[in-house]
C-alpha cells in the first residue's frame, strides 16, 4: 500500500486573513476591510444588521481571497454592539 501525504493547510485568523487581503496592519486592514464592506453592502442594497448571513455571503462572493472568518470580522465591525 502507497502512502498519502496529506499537507493540511492550518487556519488563518480572521483579521490576518484581512491583512493579507487589504495589506497593512491587523489593525489597518480591519479599518480598510471595514470601509470597503460598507461600500459592497450599500450598493447592493444589502442591511448588515438585517441580513447578516446574505451580508457574509456577498462580502465573499466580492473578494474570494476573503475567508469566512475575515468576512465576519467585518461583520461585527458592521453590526452594532450587543
Amino acid at each position: 500500500m502507497v502512502g498519502v501525504a496529506v499537507a493540511a493547510r492550518r487556519p488563518v485568523g480572521g483579521r490576518k486573513n484581512l491583512a493579507d487581503v487589504f495589506g497593512g496592519t491587523e489593525h489597518e486592514a480591519v479599518q480598510a476591510g471595514t470601509r470597503w464592506a460598507v461600500d459592497v453592502l450599500e450598493s447592493e442594497g444589502i442591511s448588515a444588521s438585517e441580513q447578516p448571513l446574505v451580508a457574509l455571503r456577498e462580502l465573499r462572493r466580492a473578494n474570494r481571497a476573503l475567508s469566512l472568518t475575515g468576512a465576519k470580522v467585518l461583520l461585527d465591525q458592521l453590526l452594532p454592539p450587543r
